[in-house]
């Protein structure tokens, strides 16, 4: 498929008062009546459709790693916040996660584990992104760090299910500023 979005400034301003900022998503699903493995082609573009209908989803443990450093003021933390909040909205019962703010100072919303996904802690979870303040340096490693020994402790020290999935989904716009 090609998609083709050109909005002059007029048009953009239109939509917000500085003209659109930032990525533009478009989501989509297929006509899922070919056979799997279909291929096909058009104009020089193609879709391969490969999307079995009768796969469950799989248990989840995830560690959602979020850029609040000062590079990240405006529309761009105001965006990640809402795209977390998608995604937490998202999450199944059978699912686990946490979630890591870093800038230059890491911190780590519920410590030394993940926690089941349930009303009250996506509640929690939601007011504690939405009190994040971009603020100082970037520090990736030590952030990503903090994540992966997380999501390795869970994972040594809990009897998960063997078809559960482990994730970091790291969030933020940029370079180290801090640390390696």
């Amino acid at each position: 498929a090609k998609v083709t979005f050109n909005p002059s400034v007029v048009e953009q301003t239109r939509i917000a008062r500085n003209g659109i900022l930032g990525d533009f998503i478009i989501r989509y699903d297929v006509n899922r009546e070919l056979s799997v493995g279909d291929v096909q082609i058009l104009n020089g573009y193609f879709v391969h459709y490969f999307a079995p209908t009768d796969l469950p989803p799989l248990p989840k443990n995830v560690v959602f790693v979020l850029d609040s450093s000062a590079s990240m003021v405006g529309t761009k933390l105001k965006q990640t916040k809402e795209a977390l909040f998608t995604i937490l909205q998202d999450l199944r019962p059978e699912d686990h996660f946490n979630i890591i703010g870093f800038s230059n100072r890491i911190k780590v919303w519920q410590q030394d584990r993940l926690v089941p996904v349930t009303p009250n802690n996506i509640r929690d979870a939601k007011k504690y992104i939405h009190n994040m303040s971009p603020t100082g340096g970037t520090n990736i490693n030590g952030a990503l760090q903090t994540g992966a020994k997380l999501l390795n402790d869970y994972i040594a020290q809990n009897d998960i299910d063997a078809r559960s999935v482990s994730l970091i989904i790291f969030l933020t716009d940029g370079r180290p500023t801090v640390g390696e």
